[in-house]
């Protein structure tokens, strides 16, 4: 099993906001994280770009791809 007591409320207690001017929770720095990571390493993508970044995210040259992706990786997460 895997709790998620860690995982819930703000991110650095607070304070932390995203390019939105959102404030940011744990779950979306996570799942920022993980879908970067996930695309970067996809050997697709050239930048990644997610509302949780203050800029588009070039991917190193061994894994760059010529495409581009731009996400919200957790929309909605103001409802959790």
């Amino acid at each position: 099993k895997s709790g998620i007591s860690n995982l819930t409320g703000l991110q650095e207690g607070g304070g932390s906001v995203n390019i939105q001017g959102e404030e940011q929770k744990k779950l979306d720095v996570i799942s920022n994280e993980v879908l970067k990571s996930a695309l970067r390493y996809s050997g697709k993508m050239g930048i990644v770009a997610s509302e949780e970044e203050d800029k588009p995210v070039l991917v190193d040259e061994t894994w760059s791809g010529n495409y581009i992706s731009v996400f919200d990786p957790l929309d909605g997460s103001s409802n959790i």
